[in-house]
């Protein structure tokens, strides 16, 4: 005896109006951002503002890693600490 045998038909029925729900209300986007473009990009945006930064500045504690100067922070996030 399979499973299906032992569900009613409006239960199957209802089971059947519960996927197709479902299946509707799954959505794709229509376009796929680019994730090394814009890994590209914030990189671009970071070299630039820490391009600004003073010696001084670079050696700052940074309240969200107080045990890291702020040079090993950015470095930390590219994957180079």
């Amino acid at each position: 005896m399979n499973v299906t045998s032992r569900v009613s038909a409006s239960d199957r029925e209802q089971l059947v109006h519960i996927l197709a729900a479902k299946e509707a209300a799954v959505t794709v986007p229509a376009a796929v951002p680019d994730l090394g473009q814009l890994y590209h990009a914030t990189r671009e945006r970071l070299v630039g503002l820490l391009a600004e930064l003073d010696e001084a500045d670079l050696a700052t504690r940074v309240p969200a890693c107080p045990a890291w100067p702020g040079e090993s922070v950015p470095a930390w996030s590219a994957g180079l600490g």
